[in-house]
């Protein structure tokens, strides 16, 4: 388990040449940074994002949904997977980098904050242990003056060190500094190899139970992916949060699966909205997301008689009812 001391701020093992990483930073800046901005569907015109700082939070994309370089957010459910942008091409140590946590990464971003600017506080809700995925930061150029701040607790993170942060909790970062403060952050999903890059666990600040791995694609043959269609109603409340909870909100819309260019896809109102996963013969998770949310099927008499949505926690799972449009017994 993580040290007792605090499970806010994390140094993991690994340091990384900071000549290097800024070297390569010196080229791809010339590029040009981008807002940044937070992750939305364009299917789901309800789901609402907030900005937490002014414009000045810039960010290069160098790994996002569907390797486009325009894309700052940080990712999530979606119709195409992660890859690399193509400004990775003048970051080759970077890279290397990534690529020794192999297909686990999801978004790697270069993220500045200029001298004198802010991000205010704020919490990343689904970015936690229990929540099946984290994010590292490897600081690349910094300052004693900047402050960055989680869960109240403030600390200095080295140049050159793989560190943990829990942004969960409320947590906001100022440069009261000369210069500019840039890490390269990134996102990774729960694994072993993850999870041996921390200092020994204490039972007593995160139990076992309550970390979320991730759990890898099972291949399936496209022809097997027909027994999985069926028409559904979908509550207008999951809608709302992008499928996160059902908020009570009345209404409902038509929703299918479907097989969509040799995937099983998720359909709203006749619309592609996002692929599905296959981890097991009877539970997918959403492309572009953890174990947070996954899907499960039922069947009798290989037709689907049910279709649920499992909210994970941990271990702890809340599990939601998506009823079919119809579905006789008797058939």
């Amino acid at each position: 388990m993580l040290p007792s001391s605090s499970t806010n701020h994390i140094k993991l093992k690994g340091s990384y040449d900071v000549a290097k990483l800024r070297d390569e930073l010196e080229k791809v800046v010339k590029l040009g940074w981008n807002i940044q901005k937070p992750f939305s569907t364009d299917e789901v015109p309800e789901l609402a994002t907030t900005v937490y700082h002014d414009g000045s939070w810039k960010m290069i994309s160098l790994r996002s949904l569907g390797g486009n370089r325009e894309k700052t957010d940080p990712g999530g459910p979606s119709l195409v997977d992660y890859a690399y942008t193509d400004y990775i091409h003048g970051a080759p140590y970077i890279k290397s980098i990534l690529d020794t946590f192999g297909s686990y990464v999801r978004t790697a971003r270069l993220s500045v904050i200029a001298p004198g600017e802010n991000i205010d506080t704020h919490s990343d809700t689904y970015i936690a242990f229990q929540y099946g995925h984290v994010r590292l930061h490897i600081p690349i150029i910094t300052n004693d003056h900047v402050a960055m701040t989680i869960g109240g607790e403030d600390k200095y993170w080295d140049a050159g060190q793989l560190w943990y942060g829990d942004f969960s909790k409320p947590h906001s970062v100022v440069n009261n500094g000369s210069s500019p403060r840039i890490h390269l952050m990134f996102d990774v999903c729960i694994n072993p190899m993850l999870m041996s890059l921390f200092p020994k666990f204490d039972s007593q600040e995160i139990p076992s139970n309550r970390i979320l791995f991730h759990k890898d694609q099972i291949t399936m043959e496209q022809k097997d992916l027909k027994k999985y269609e069926c028409d559904l109603m979908i509550s207008a409340g999951l809608i709302n949060g992008a499928f996160e909870y059902d908020d009570g909100i009345p209404g409902e819309f038509d929703g299918r699966v479907s097989v969509y260019e040799e995937k099983l896809t998720l359909f709203l109102n006749d619309k592609p909205l996002y692929t599905l996963v296959p981890i097991s013969t009877v539970e997918f998770r959403l492309l572009g997301w953890s174990m947070e949310r996954t899907f499960l099927f039922q069947f009798s008499d290989d037709k689907v008689s049910a279709f649920y949505m499992h909210l994970n926690n941990g271990n702890i799972k809340t599990e939601i009812n998506i009823p079919l449009k119809s579905f006789d017994k008797t058939q």
